[in-house]
């Protein structure tokens, strides 16, 4: 099952550690994602396009695998030039090539005034 409503904000062109715990379907039991390959990606709805990519070959790391969790970084370029809502999912394919999508949210990224 999707974890909906993964939520948070971000001011322009800032650094930002997002921690995720991945769980089984019951949202109860810890998904262990070792030697999983996770795609998350950050988008505007209308018009669709996807601005920005992370796999975990780049800006995904497996900090915890066996007890589910992991974390994205995103750098100051990711949202220098970026501001309003945005919609984010990240999909996980395990090594049957099963493809699950595990969080879904919104991203609201705040102007910066410095």
């Amino acid at each position: 099952m999707t974890a909906t409503g993964q939520n948070f904000t971000i001011y322009q062109g800032d650094n930002k550690e997002v921690r995720v715990t991945t769980y089984e379907e019951d949202l109860v039991t810890i998904l262990d994602i070792s030697n999983c390959i996770l795609n998350w990606v950050f988008y505007k709805r209308y018009p669709e396009n996807i601005v920005l990519t992370k796999t975990t070959s780049s800006g995904i790391t497996l900090t915890d695998p066996t007890n589910g969790i992991f974390k994205m970084l995103l750098l100051p370029e990711d949202t220098e030039n970026l501001l309003g809502e945005y919609n984010h999912e990240c999909e996980i394919t395990d090594l049957s090539n099963n493809v699950s999508t595990i969080l879904v949210g919104k991203v609201t990224v705040y102007k910066s005034k410095a």
